[in-house]
């Protein structure tokens, strides 16, 4: 059994579809976002593969968020109940204890997949070839389908309609699509600046707790990165706003639909930031880790960009495009003088992005 999550349209299916061409195992796909294979689902029992369809080395599972019973499924399974290798594909995060969630992936049975990290990337090449592209990465992301694709930009906008139409598990509603899409892209435009539900609920004419679930869902679909802020109830600490950023630098510029160059963009050190920060959390996940990211920022807009927590204690991280060093904020070194901060610009960033 195995069991794949990540984020709509990144080509989970083609890498186990070839694996198995590979190994030159026959397989089925069965794809849930379809209401009438969901009633396969309905009740799970030892025989429930047992139709002459489903005589086939591997089943395929798309869309595995729609599966109602999947704890009764994923037992069987591990209890060798089901002749058939079962592969489970995932757009959303799974809806399961935390601790079984922790068992799956240390059996191996839980894996996560991503657009290409660096490091992927480097590997594949070298550093310096890797870096030679960086621009590039920052402007249209590290999905594999647009990855060096001379058609990045229609293909970043087709997969943000796929994830807004399919991702959802059927707990799940969202009534007023255009609503959805129009939180997305107010969270776009705001890249790595404070945001409160109830700002931008005012822009978007939805109550708080709407905008709170609308961006749940976008987290769990992998698309989104919430960082909350950081604060030990000191005066002039922002302690309710956060910040959000982009699982793929790509998918947060077709949204606002921006791929200009990064030299004469506005906000090009906030897609620099948000690169940075989104490339750390793929490494860590894709590496069993688990810091807890958060910013820092006070009333005067002093400002920490990234605080990480780990079980070897803290550290902080100011960003910046062209600068070498930034000042550590005079406010957050007067509450927090233990912890370091740290500047992150293109002659520091490497050692940031994999250290564990």
């Amino acid at each position: 059994m195995a069991l794949l999550q990540g984020p709509k349209g990144i080509g989970k299916e083609s890498i186990v579809t070839e694996i198995c061409n590979e190994l030159g195992k026959t397989y089925y796909v069965l794809d849930l976002s379809k209401k009438n294979n969901r009633k396969v689902f309905e009740e799970v029992h030892e025989n429930i593969f047992s139709d002459a369809k489903f005589n086939v080395d591997n089943i395929i599972i798309l869309e595995g968020q729609f599966i109602s019973n999947l704890s009764s499924l994923l037992e069987l399974a591990i209890a060798d109940e089901i002749k058939q290798q079962i592969t489970i594909i995932f757009s959303y995060s799974l809806n399961l204890d935390t601790k079984v969630l922790q068992v799956l992936e240390e059996n191996e049975y839980l894996f996560n997949i991503f657009p290409y990290t660096f490091y992927e990337i480097a590997n594949e090449s070298s550093v310096f070839e890797a870096e030679k592209l960086l621009d590039d990465r920052i402007i249209f992301g590290s999905y594999p389908t647009v990855y060096n694709s001379k058609n990045s930009e229609i293909l970043l906008k087709s997969i943000i309609e796929q994830s807004l139409k399919t991702i959802f598990s059927n707990n799940e509603r969202v009534n007023k699509l255009h609503l959805f899409r129009k939180v997305l892209q107010v969270v776009a435009i705001n890249i790595g600046e404070p945001l409160s539900y109830y700002e931008i609920g005012q822009i978007c004419n939805l109550d708080n707790e709407t905008v709170e679930r609308y961006i749940e869902l976008m987290i769990n679909a992998q698309l989104l990165i919430k960082l909350p802020c950081y604060h030990n109830e000191n005066r002039y600490e922002l302690k309710k706003s956060n910040v959000f950023y982009f699982m793929d630098n790509g998918i947060r510029n077709a949204l606002i639909n921006n791929f200009n160059p990064l030299d004469i963009r506005s906000d090009a050190e906030h897609l620099w930031r948000n690169w940075l920060i989104s490339e750390k959390i793929k490494w860590q996940r894709l590496n069993g880790l688990r810091s807890q990211f958060l910013f820092w920022q006070s009333h005067t807009s002093q400002q920490i960009d990234v605080l990480e927590f780990n079980n070897k204690g803290v550290e902080a991280f100011k960003t910046s495009l062209q600068k070498k060093f930034l000042k550590e904020p005079p406010l957050f070194k007067k509450y927090y003088p233990s912890i370091p901060v740290h500047t992150l610009n293109k002659a520091t960033y490497l050692s940031f992005l994999t250290k564990k």
